[in-house]
């Protein structure tokens, strides 16, 4: 019988702290905020974002990029008080998401070795 396990937050973790890595790529992009306003305000947009259901077997056809574009955009306009502006958010938002597809940028807690 197979198992399954959501990977981020169970198996694995980012390097550096979310909040750190959105504010620096933000920065980036122009916009300027502090890691740990970053960091509050992206805990309260995943828990505000439904997550993505899909039927089995089958995988999203944007690999879920729209959704997490989405909870970028809750994350930026909690910070700032109103939404990017879409010339600022796609590019940001295509930087973000290549940064979190690299492997190098997560790492397994200490346990996870073992556990499996």
């Amino acid at each position: 019988m197979p198992i399954f396990l959501d990977a981020a937050g169970t198996l694995i973790h980012p390097k550096i702290p979310v909040g750190q890595s959105y504010a620096d790529i933000a920065r980036r992009h122009g916009v300027k905020t502090s890691a740990e306003a970053v960091d509050r305000a992206f805990r309260l947009a995943w828990k505000q974002s439904q997550s993505p259901l899909h039927p089995e077997g089958q995988g999203s056809p944007d690999d879920d990029r729209s959704w997490w574009q989405g909870v970028v955009e809750k994350t930026f306009h909690a910070v700032l008080g109103q939404p990017l502006p879409e010339e600022t958010l796609v590019p940001m938002f295509a930087e973000l998401y290549n940064h979190f597809a690299q492997p190098e940028v997560w790492t397994a807690y200490e346990e996870v070795p073992s556990a499996l």
